[in-house]
């Protein structure tokens, strides 16, 4: 990739991508995404969600950079779609589990009430770090689109 002017453009080379910086990016991405749900279900024991998160994140990095490498120009989709996924799943799992994980946080020896968050709370922080993100990714897909246009007309 090529900065030009703060836009990511794909070079020539993008089709000798290395798998170690695709599957480097899209890992920290997912995984990052998750891990405080990974950690959270580990104190609290719910295994069975350890290993989905666990499943569900292997499955989107091994997706997402196999698309990557088949059509490297469309990055910023790719993590668009990535969001949308890591995104539901988190409102899919704090939804469907929190009630029952604050429970049981509270009684672990980990507990800290600076930590403690009602369900409300951890869906508008949420919805704002997921909304936000989207919104630039957004904003970098149209650019890196706007850029491409360019270069053809010029």
């Amino acid at each position: 990739m090529i900065s030009k002017g703060g836009i990511l453009t794909m070079s020539s080379q993008t089709k000798n991508l290395k798998k170690s910086t695709v599957y480097g990016t899209f890992a920290g991405a997912v995984m990052g995404s998750t891990c405080w749900l990974l950690i959270m279900s580990v104190i609290v024991q719910d295994w069975l969600i350890a290993i989905a998160i666990l499943a569900f994140d292997a499955l989107l990095l091994f997706i997402s950079a196999e698309i990557c490498f088949r059509k490297p120009g469309k990055y910023w989709n790719i993590a668009i779609g990535n969001l949308a996924a890591l995104a539901a799943i988190n409102f899919l799992i704090v939804n469907l589990k929190w009630q029952s994980w604050i429970k049981l946080y509270r009684q672990s020896r980990f507990y800290q009430t600076s930590n403690d968050f009602s369900l409300m709370s951890i869906n508008l922080i949420l919805a704002g770090v997921f909304g936000g993100l989207f919104f630039l990714f957004l904003i970098l897909s149209t650019r890196q689109k706007s850029y491409k246009k360019q270069l053809s007309t010029s």
